[in-house]
């Protein structure tokens, strides 16, 4: 952007001491120099960011210079550059703002993980549940391993999370149960450290019961990606045995079909509007001097 003409006005801050007014206009100031300080500070965690400050700078140019002035025109070619250049990164863009930050990233699986990892985290808050945070160390329970041969923690079940283990919540809680299990097993039903599991295990379903909704969802979304069916919470009902099917009914007999009527012409002759010799009735009666009303 230093490489655009007529943008050194705006490599470093403005001298109060050159322009005596400008810091009487600009409350809020910026420049590429703290730009790239800021870089160097990590001060940026998306590109939103970055070009938030590169729009002040704009928005100072167009308040003190005016919005056709050259310094603003080559202010907002300084944004449609770094615009071009974000485009031209934008794989790696979007990866490393994923990695500074994960909720960035908004695959169903990653907005699933979040969900599981606040789990952990209220787990991680329980008073006096440091036992179950990390693996048991063999040096302080040397047959630990001999009695569990699954273990389970909350550290190993949040790398889990962050390897894409889990696709429903039957899955995770199951790891979650399996502490519990294990605390059971080894330092017996009776034991605070169990009774400690289970609140671990009280403190999980209470975060995911907040997000049941969401975690529905993305169940069902994670399931066509896997073509897998998402697990119920609940257990199966038993199917019910097939009814047989009824017999087939028999066929009615045919029913024989009625003889067709008579068809006009074949019917008797009762009346013929023709006198014998083919005259009309009416034409009689007028040759014969008759009225038609004697006959009404």
């Amino acid at each position: 952007m230093k490489e655009i003409p007529t943008t050194g006005a705006f490599h470093k801050p403005v001298s109060a001491k050159e322009i005596p007014d400008y810091y009487k206009f600009i409350s809020d100031p910026m420049d590429l120099q703290t730009m790239k300080n800021h870089c160097a500070n990590n001060y940026y965690q998306s590109r939103e960011d970055f070009l938030e400050h590169l729009y002040q700078i704009v928005k100072n140019s167009t308040i003190y210079n005016g919005k056709e002035s050259l310094y603003t025109k080559a202010a907002d070619t300084m944004v449609l550059l770094c615009k071009e250049i974000f485009a031209q990164n934008e794989e790696k863009l979007q990866t490393l703002e994923e990695k500074i930050n994960p909720a960035a990233n908004k695959s169903t699986q990653n907005q699933f993980n979040l969900i599981l990892l606040s789990s952990v985290d209220s787990m991680l808050k329980v008073p006096h549940s440091q036992a179950f945070h990390i693996p048991v160390n063999a040096k302080y329970a040397p047959d630990y391993y001999q009695v569990i041969s699954t273990p389970m923690d909350l550290t190993t079940l949040r790398k889990n999370i962050e390897k894409n283990k889990y696709k429903n919540r039957s899955e995770f809680l199951k790891d979650i149960n399996l502490i519990h299990e294990n605390s059971k097993q080894y330092n017996g039903a009776e034991s605070s450290y169990t009774k400690k599991a289970e609140e671990l295990i009280t403190s999980s379903k209470e975060i995911l019961s907040k997000n049941q909704e969401l975690l529905y969802q993305y169940e069902m979304l994670l399931s066509c990606e896997t073509d897998q069916p998402p697990q119920s919470l609940f257990p199966a009902q038993p199917l019910l045995p097939a009814q047989p099917l009824l017999p087939a009914q028999p066929l009615l007999p045919a029913q024989p079909l009625l003889p067709a009527p008579p068809s006009p012409k074949s019917l008797p002759r009762l009346f013929s509007p023709l006198s014998p010799d083919g005259s009309s009735i009416s034409e009689v009666i007028k040759a014969e001097g008759y009225e038609s009303d004697n006959f009404s």
